[in-house]
C-alpha cells in the first residue's frame, strides 16, 4: 500500500466488523500513536477522530474538528476546487484512492499534501467509516505571495489579474515605442475530463508540464501567466514580419505536442489563438473567448 503504516486493504475488506462502535473503536486504537497523521470519519464523512501525529503537525485537537466534514481544514482558502469536500467522492473512484491537496495547518500555515481514503465497511456491505492517511512528504510551506491573487500556485506564474497589469505596462510602451505586440493563448484542450477521470494529481501535472515549455520557449523579456484553468497566456514583441510571428507560432504549436508525446503525462491536444495590437480593448478576453471555441490548432483573430 501507499503508506508503509497503513494495514492492507485487504485487511481491511476482510475484518468481521460486529458493531460500528466496535470497530470504529478499534480502528482509532490501532492508528492512535502511528508516524502518519490520520483522520477518522464516520460513514456521513464528519470527523470523530484525529491521531496523535495528526496533532503533532497540523496543530488541530479533535475539539476543533469533532463533527465537520475534512472542507474545515480549507477555511478561508479561496480556491474552492482543491477543498477536502469537492475531492472527497472523487478520491474514491479512483483505483488508488489518492489525491494531492492543499491543507491549512491551524496557525493558517497552506501545505500540499497526500491523502488517501479508505472505505471500511460492515459484514452487510454497508459504509462503517472512512480512514484518510496524509502523507506530509509533499508538504511544504508556500511563499504568501503565492496566495494573495498575484501568482497560480500550480504554475508557479502570474494570474490573469498580474498578466493583465503587466500586459497593460507592455501596451502603454509600445504606444510610446510603436512596434509589433502579439497575445497568444494556449488552451489544454479537455484538461476538465482530464482532472474528473484521471484525478486532479494528473491535471497539475498537465498544467506543469504546459508551464514549463512556455517558460523555456518564451523569449527573454516576455511575459508568461496562467489566465484560467486551463490556459496561458504569452506576449511577443518586436516582430516585424508576419511570416515570423506565423512560424514562431507554429514552432510553439509542435513543440508542445512533441514533448508531451515522450512524456508520461495523458494524451491532449492544444489550441492557440493569436490577436496582434491593437485589436480590440480588452485583448486577454477576446483572445480566450475565441480560443475556446477552436478544437485544436491556431486561429488568428486578425489578419496578417
Amino acid at each position: 500500500m501507499f503508506f508503509k503504516n497503513q494495514p492492507s486493504q485487504t485487511f481491511c475488506d476482510n475484518l468481521p466488523l460486529q458493531t460500528h462502535e466496535f470497530s470504529k473503536k478499534m480502528f482509532i486504537s490501532v492508528y492512535k500513536n502511528v508516524s502518519t497523521p490520520v483522520i477518522i470519519l464516520d460513514e456521513l464523512g464528519r470527523i470523530i477522530s484525529i491521531n496523535s501525529m495528526f496533532r503533532k503537525i497540523f496543530q488541530y485537537t479533535l475539539d476543533d474538528l469533532h463533527g465537520e466534514s475534512l472542507e474545515i481544514l480549507l477555511g478561508g482558502y479561496k480556491d474552492k476546487r482543491r477543498t477536502y469536500h469537492s475531492f472527497f467522492n472523487r478520491i474514491l473512484k479512483e483505483e488508488s484512492h489518492t489525491a494531492s491537496l492543499w491543507n491549512r495547518f491551524k496557525n493558517g500555515t497552506l501545505a500540499e499534501v497526500e491523502i488517501h481514503v479508505d472505505t471500511i465497511k460492515d459484514m452487510n456491505g454497508k459504509t462503517s467509516f472512512y480512514t484518510c492517511f496524509l502523507k506530509t512528504g509533499l508538504k511544504y510551506e508556500v511563499d504568501k505571495d503565492l496566495f494573495d491573487g498575484m501568482h497560480d500556485h500550480v504554475s508557479k506564474l502570474p494570474t490573469r489579474r498580474l498578466f493583465a497589469e503587466l500586459f497593460s505596462q507592455v501596451k502603454t510602451e509600445i504606444a510610446l515605442n510603436p512596434s509589433a505586440l502579439a497575445l497568444v493563448v494556449i488552451d489544454i484542450k479537455n484538461l476538465y475530463k482530464i482532472n474528473e477521470n484521471l484525478g486532479f494529481l494528473i491535471g497539475d501535472g498537465l498544467i506543469r508540464y504546459t508551464a514549463n515549455i512556455l517558460k523555456k520557449w518564451s523569449p527573454d523579456g516576455e511575459i508568461v501567466g496562467r489566465l484560467t484553468s486551463s490556459s496561458f497566456g504569452i506576449t511577443l514583441r518586436y516582430w516585424n514580419d508576419p511570416n515570423i510571428l506565423k512560424d514562431k507560432i507554429e514552432n510553439l504549436y509542435t513543440t508542445l505536442l512533441k514533448n508531451l508525446q515522450s512524456s508520461k503525462l495523458p494524451a491532449t491536444s492544444y489550441s492557440i489563438g493569436v490577436s496582434i495590437y491593437p485589436l480590440t480593448e480588452d485583448m486577454i478576453s477576446s483572445t480566450i473567448s475565441a480560443t475556446k471555441k477552436v478544437e485544436e490548432g491556431i486561429i488568428f483573430l486578425n489578419k496578417i
